[in-house]
């Protein structure tokens, strides 16, 4: 019903965003290497870019947490529609499983628990991890956006004393972005990030759903 979707993405929405916080240090620092690849040609090691960041910042290792408000957003989004996503239609396929075993005359979904769900097909889990995987893609592709923009912001290059990026600092960025490409310019990249994510999406719950019923 309306109300489970509802907590269902809520609580979603909030583990991606506590997972966020604990993963922000390796994701800003990710970023800013990859985006080195072509402006510097000798690449630098995590512990000599770890080193740069935090001394560049002006604050310390709290640097690290800079942007921590759009990386949230954007794991939040990706847990609350990916998660809420595959439930949904896993929940519509097996409804469906289940009127046509009735429709056949055939109880043996009901003899197994679960009116028809105790035997789930792996094809089900394919179907609704591959929807899990757009979705969610789909839905953090404008915060990804705002996050490589904010990532790759210097510190010594901006006025800012304290060398933190505040939250009207991202949402300038934003603006940025809609200024130049328009909402398209959200969605930039949207089909390479899809290839990367879907894939992984339609695995991860065909084996941990089989391996969970066996």
């Amino acid at each position: 019903n309306t109300l489970f979707k509802k907590v269902n993405f809520i609580s979603a929405f909030l583990s991606g965003i506590i997972g966020s916080i604990f993963s922000n240090p390796f994701d800003i620092l990710r970023v800013r290497q990859q985006s080195e690849l072509l402006s510097n040609p000798r690449i630098r090691t995590f512990k000599s870019a770890l080193k740069e960041y935090v001394s560049k910042t002006g604050m310390g290792w709290l640097g690290l947490w800079n942007g921590w408000q759009v990386n949230g957003v954007r794991a939040g989004m990706f847990t609350g529609g990916s998660i809420t996503s595959y439930t949904y239609v896993k929940g519509l396929l097996n409804v469906d499983s289940c009127t046509m075993h009735q429709s056949d005359g055939s109880e043996e979904g009901e003899e197994e628990g679960g009116g028809g769900r105790g035997e789930e097909k792996w094809t089900t889990h394919f179907i609704a991890g591959g929807v899990m995987g757009v979705v969610g893609t789909a839905m953090y592709m404008p915060a990804d956006a705002v996050r490589g923009r904010v990532y790759n912001m210097s510190p010594l290059s901006r006025t800012n004393p304290t060398g933190m990026i505040t939250t009207r600092e991202i949402l300038r960025e934003g603006m940025l972005i809609y200024r130049n490409w328009g909402i398209r310019g959200f969605w930039k990249g949207t089909g390479a990030a899809m290839a990367r994510t879907v894939p992984s999406c339609v695995m991860f719950p065909v084996f941990m759903e089989g391996i969970r019923n066996q």
